[in-house]
């Protein structure tokens, strides 16, 4: 089925979140970390051509999350330092910021696995690094948590005009 003209963010997103919903396979988790590309890259990529209201909200804000912002190892710095440790861009703490900082994860490869004893993944990290190479983020997921997060920023995107 073809895609009509405008609607190429929208319709993978539905596409993808369609997929991730019904899917009964043994491999749910490579599908879901092939499926972010299109949950959580394409909507914070997509996102600078829209007004989108919902990645103004502040992440203490995000039910979803809250858990996830909450558990020893979280990092998220706010704005970029430069070579001297001063923030030199600020950032609010809100969804774009941390959708950006993922993003950059997932782009740069910055993603930990994380393995149940039967070698299993059981989560993942996602990192990402600011220009003087200190860490700006270290987010951990449960497979079950990035599903939920992913499917949340998807629906939260096309709930959006």
């Amino acid at each position: 089925m073809g895609i009509p003209v405008g609607q190429y963010d929208k319709e993978i997103i539905r596409r993808t979140k369609e997929l991730i919903e019904s899917y009964e396979g043994e491999y749910t988790i490579t599908l879901l970390m092939n499926s972010l590309l299109s949950l959580i890259v394409l909507p914070k990529e997509y996102s600078k051509d829209r007004n989108m209201t919902f990645l103004k909200e502040s992440i203490n804000d995000v039910e979803v999350i809250k858990n996830i912002i909450s558990k020893k190892g979280f990092i998220f710095k706010e704005g970029v330092t430069n070579e001297k440790g001063m923030p030199s861009v600020p950032n609010p703490r809100d969804l774009d910021n941390l959708l950006r900082k993922i993003r950059n994860g997932i782009s740069h490869q910055h993603i930990t696995p994380i393995s149940s004893g039967l070698n299993k993944w059981t989560g993942v990290i996602f990192k990402d690094y600011n220009p003087n190479h200190s860490q700006g983020l270290h987010i951990e997921f449960s497979i079950a948590e990035l599903k939920i997060f992913a499917l949340y920023i998807a629906d939260s995107y096309l709930a959006e005009k």
